[in-house]
C-alpha cells in the first residue's frame, strides 16, 4: 500500500475511533467503546504512530466532556493494553518493535526538534515555498489574519478551548518532530495530516470569535485561494504525467540495448516526485522489456522537467536528463 494511502486510512481509523468513543459516552453502551478499541488497533496495523492517541483521547475527553480521573485512567489503560498487544503481534510477524524510522528516534536533538516544530507550524497553514504568487498571496491572507487578531480579539484567540487544540496540534506532531518536512516540496507532508485536523478546529474556533461579515469575506478569499492553488498543483501533476509517459514511449522506441544507465534521474521535477520511485513498473506497464539491468548513476531534483539524451554505447542504453536543479535542503 502506498504510504500516502496507509496515512489516509490511518486518519480515517483514528477519528471513528474517535466516533465511537464519543457515541459511547453519549449512549454508555458498551459496544461503542468495543468498536473504538477495534477502530484504534486497526489503525495502529495502518500507521504506527497511531500512539499518540494514548494521550490524545485522554486530554480530549478530560477537556471537552469532563470525565473523572477514573473514568480517564480506564480508557488510557484500555488503549495502551491493545497498544501492547499490537506490539507483540508486530514483533512475531514482523521482527521489529518500531518500524523503519526507529534509528532517527534514537537521536535526540533538541535544536533540531525547535526548528522542525516551527516548520512544521508553518507548512501546516502555507504552501511550499515554490517562489509562486500564491505562495506570497497566502502570506498576505495570514497577515491580515494576524493583524485581525492583534487589533480586534486580543487575547481572547487564547481562551481555553482555542488553546485545547493547540495543545492536541502539538501532541500529534510528537512522534515526527524528529522527522522533518520539506520547505520547497510536498515530502513529509503526510506527517500533517492528523495534526492539520486540530490546527483546522483551532481555526474554527476561533473564527466563531469574528463578526459574520467579515468571516464570510475572509473565508471566500481563502477559499478562492486555497481553488487556485488546487487547480495550479493538478495542472502541474498532469503535465508531469503527460511528460512521464512519452518518456517511456520514447524509451521504448530503443533497440539493441542490454543495460540500461541514468544519469540525473528526475526524483523531483516541476513541483511532482517524477520518476522517484516506480521506474521498473514504469517499464513494464509501457511494454518494455524487463529482463535488462537498470543502473541510476545519480539522482537529481529540477524545478522544471528535464530534458534527457538517449544514446546507444556498445550495449548498454545511457539516458541523462538535464534541467535547471532545483535545492531541495530544508
Amino acid at each position: 500500500m502506498d504510504i500516502r494511502c496507509s496515512i489516509c486510512v490511518f486518519n480515517f481509523l483514528f477519528l471513528s475511533s474517535l466516533y465511537c468513543l464519543f457515541q459511547f459516552d453519549n449512549t454508555r453502551k458498551s459496544i461503542y467503546f468495543l468498536a473504538a478499541l477495534l477502530c484504534w488497533f486497526a489503525a495502529l496495523c495502518a500507521y504506527e504512530s497511531t500512539w499518540v492517541g494514548l494521550w490524545i483521547f485522554p486530554m480530549i475527553f478530560y477537556w471537552k466532556r469532563n470525565w473523572d480521573w477514573k473514568k480517564i485512567l480506564r480508557l488510557f489503560f484500555s488503549l495502551l493494553l491493545i497498544f501492547m498487544a499490537y506490539l507483540f503481534l508486530r514483533h512475531q510477524y514482523i521482527g521489529d518493535w518500531i518500524g523503519t524510522y526507529g534509528d532517527l528516534h534514537q537521536k535526540v536533538d533538541v535544536a533540531h526538534i525547535m526548528m522542525n516544530l516551527f516548520r512544521f507550524t508553518f507548512r501546516a497553514m502555507m504552501p511550499p515555498y515554490e517562489g509562486g504568487i500564491y505562495f506570497w498571496l497566502y502570506v498576505f491572507w495570514y497577515f491580515l489574519f494576524l493583524v485581525f487578531f492583534i487589533f480586534r480579539l486580543s487575547f481572547r484567540m487564547l481562551a481555553k478551548p482555542a488553546m485545547i487544540y493547540l495543545c492536541l496540534f502539538l501532541c500529534a506532531l510528537l512522534p515526527v518532530l524528529n522527522l522533518g518536512i520539506a520547505w520547497r516540496n510536498t515530502e513529509g507532508e503526510r506527517f500533517l495530516y492528523l495534526p492539520g485536523i486540530f490546527l483546522i478546529l483551532y481555526f474554527v474556533d476561533v473564527f466563531s470569535l469574528i463578526q459574520i461579515s467579515v468571516q464570510k469575506w475572509m473565508l471566500t478569499l481563502f477559499f478562492m485561494l486555497s481553488a487556485f492553488y488546487l487547480i495550479q498543483v493538478q495542472q502541474k501533476w498532469r503535465s508531469s504525467d503527460q511528460q512521464i509517459v512519452f518518456f517511456f514511449h520514447q524509451l521504448k522506441q530503443q533497440k539493441d540495448y542490454r543495460a540500461i544507465e541514468i544519469i540525473d534521474l528526475p526524483v523531483l521535477a516541476n513541483g511532482t516526485y517524477a520518476l522517484r520511485v516506480g521506474f521498473q513498473e514504469g517499464m513494464w506497464w509501457h511494454g518494455i522489456q524487463q529482463k535488462v539491468p537498470v543502473q541510476v548513476r545519480s539522482r537529481k531534483s529540477f524545478r522544471e522537467w528535464p530534458k534527457y539524451h538517449m544514446n546507444l554505447q556498445s550495449d548498454t542504453l545511457m539516458v541523462k536528463f538535464s534541467g535547471n536543479e532545483l535545492q531541495t535542503g530544508n
